[in-house]
């Protein structure tokens, strides 16, 4: 039901832990939870099995609370139970390789979740490696961020290997992490060959010049990506603005395709029309809708 400024008048916002529980025990509205301030592993626990059961979250923010690879453990066991949850953020916590491990199995169980935020935390290349088998066969997931950890060659390899058969995947953000070029040719493989994901975020990652140049030539034959964020120090002008083309080119053909006007020239990378600001799931940063 929709309320006379178009909201949505059967969903609560909640953003303290008592508030959310009593919304969780009633059960009549849809509830986005965001879990602002002190939080303790026993009302964690509390939430956990409130969620295993729960029919109407459908949003979770537990961001900036110091979560660490036992919390995530607890997380997981909801994520596995829980039916509805869609959009779950675990940003800027300090969920390491375990916890990812501990996330990735229950989302082995999981067909609904549709956005995992998990930038700035401690994830290496075992939780990205454990991620990625998941994302393999992953039928929900449309945007996965990974940004600020510390994901290597190993990680980024994995990742890219397995999200080749993924079909759902629209958005990756894995910028700032520490794969270097040694990873690049996953990464140029991935973007010849997955027609699905349209948008990737490589912001203030290790990519060269050369690296660049070898991802321009893979988006050569890809009609699907509209938007890549790539690190701020390159400095080959002609590959940049080649990619920026692409993806404006890639943009229009597929605005067309869904019956939108465009309405003025894309500027630079981003396609004004397809993009939203949403500060809570990107910290200031602008998130792709997904088509």
């Amino acid at each position: 039901m929709l309320a006379e400024d178009g909201s949505n008048a059967s969903l609560d916002t909640a953003n303290d832990f008592d508030h959310g529980m009593m919304l969780l025990q009633d059960g009549s509205r849809g509830v986005n939870f965001e879990m602002i301030g002190k939080f303790t592993p026993f009302q964690l626990i509390q939430l956990a099995e409130q969620l295993s059961e729960n029919t109407t979250c459908t949003t979770l923010k537990l961001s900036d609370l110091s979560l660490n690879d036992g919390d995530a453990e607890t997380i997981a066991g909801f994520i596995k139970e829980n039916k509805t949850l869609t959009d779950l953020f675990l940003s800027k916590n300090n969920i390491g390789d375990k916890g990812m491990t501990f996330i990735a199995k229950g989302l082995e169980s999981n067909s609904t979740l549709k956005e995992l935020s998990l930038w700035h935390n401690n994830i290496g290349d075992k939780g990205a490696e454990a991620f990625a088998k998941v994302l393999k066969d992953n039928k929900s997931l449309l945007s996965c961020i990974l940004s600020e950890n510390q994901i290597g060659d190993m990680g980024m390899i994995a990742l890219c290997k397995n999200l080749k058969s993924n079909k759902t995947i629209r958005s990756l953000d894995i910028g700032k992490n520490n794969f270097t070029r040694n990873s690049t040719k996953s990464l140029v493989s991935l973007l010849k060959s997955n027609k699905h994901i349209t948008s990737v975020w490589l912001t203030d990652s290790k990519l060269t010049n050369s690296c660049a140049a070898d991802i321009a030539s893979a988006l050569r034959s890809n009609s699907h990506i509209t938007f890549m964020m790539l690190p701020s120090d390159l400095t080959e002008e002609n590959t940049i603005q080649e990619i920026q083309r692409i993806c404006d080119q890639n943009n229009k053909t597929a605005m067309l395709k869904m019956g939108m006007k465009i309405k003025s020239k894309s500027s630079g990378q981003v396609a004004p029309e397809t993009f939203k600001k949403d500060e809570d799931f990107y910290g200031g940063r602008n998130r792709l809708e997904s088509f």
